[in-house]
């Protein structure tokens, strides 16, 4: 039995009563859709992604024990359920926290970029492990590109990167950043003002970076120093932000369009 988009006069509610009827009817069954409401139903290995190219088709799938069961309750929850729209991009950019997405969608906005009309979504890796994430992005046939901090942790991540290249360039997937983390990136490349002005010390004061990066954080939450990096970010236009975080969205917009 075939249902073409059932979520097309559904509301999300109905469509989950509809996907448990669905369910019960003893044949096989093929479902095509561009829901994530009805994805986060269906188990991951049930999914059939379908990319079209230039003169055909190309399927792809996660195939049983591809993950390990850990895995596979990872991504299930911080993809699958929590982002299943992701399911349909064409790039990942894969990134540590939430200061990189909120830093990284208004970037693109400024470079003239929408990165959901481009297909680029953007995910916190942190939570999940980089792993598995990249794992179900091959399987699926969806591009990715990795950002991690230049501190231990971060290098941990690049070397499971690596691990994952399978000869394709390391430029094309994975960027390390030069500094301990953004926060240290971007203090080092045209934000010093702004930290000092969150962490309340003034600009000719002379003190380790480290310590007014933390005395910011400790007046901002997280959430709320990334907002007023954007704020900054916007006021000072597209010329303040360094260039490596330009080519960081320029390269993903890039494997997005087939480009690599």
């Amino acid at each position: 039995m075939i249902f073409e988009d059932p979520e097309g006069r559904l509301h999300p509610t109905l469509l989950s009563q509809a996907w448990r009827i669905i369910r019960l009817i003893p044949m096989q069954k093929i479902i095509t859709t561009n829901s994530g409401d009805l994805l986060n139903l269906v188990p991951l290995t049930s999914i059939r992604r379908l990319v079209r190219g230039p003169g055909n088709t190309q399927v792809y799938n996660m195939p049983p024990n591809r993950l390990s069961r850990d895995e596979e309750r990872r991504v299930a929850f911080h993809v699958r359920i929590h982002r299943p729209s992701a399911l349909f991009a064409r790039c990942w950019l894969l990134v540590e926290g939430e200061t990189e997405v909120w830093l990284f969608n208004e970037l693109a906005k400024l470079s003239g970029y929408d990165l959901g009309a481009e297909g680029v979504h953007i995910i916190e890796f942190a939570q999940s492990g980089i792993k598995p994430l990249i794992k179900l992005a091959k399987s699926l046939g969806i591009e990715w590109h990795v950002v991690s901090d230049g501190d231990q942790a971060g290098q941990k991540y690049a070397t499971t990167v690596r691990a994952q290249l399978n000869g394709a360039p390391e430029r094309h997937h994975l960027t390390v950043l030069p500094s301990a983390d953004i926060e240290h990136f971007l203090f080092d490349h045209g934000y010093e003002a702004l930290f000092r002005d969150m962490a309340k010390i003034g600009q000719t004061i002379q003190m380790p970076p480290r310590k007014i990066i933390l005395k910011a954080l400790k007046h901002f939450a997280k959430p709320d120093a990334a907002l007023a990096i954007v704020e900054y970010t916007v006021d000072k236009g597209i010329d303040q932000v360094p260039v490596l975080l330009r080519w960081i969205v320029q390269r993903s917009v890039a494997l997005a369009r087939g480009g690599g």
